[in-house]
């Protein structure tokens, strides 16, 4: 399991990373411009009770997206949009 700053740090290699508590919890989205692709999206969790549950599933949905895109988000730095 990683830290929420390695997660953070992570999301960052994809875009700057936006975490963020409201009144029903800690979220967390990016900004994706995947010019291979030719599409930009935004990537974001639901509302969880912890920063770091934020930051998780906004990881893995970004790798998710990205692997129904066709893309290897291992040899991937996709720029912000």
């Amino acid at each position: 399991m990683q830290g929420l700053e390695t997660t953070l740090l992570e999301i960052n290699r994809f875009g700057p990373p936006m975490l963020y508590r409201g009144d029903s919890g800690w979220r967390c989205s990016v900004d994706l411009s995947v010019s291979i692709a030719g599409v930009t999206f935004t990537v974001e969790s639901d509302a969880h009770p912890t920063p770091y549950e934020a930051a998780d599933t906004c990881f893995r949905r970004i790798h998710e997206s990205l692997s129904k895109l066709g893309v290897n988000a291992g040899n991937l730095h996709a720029l912000p949009a």
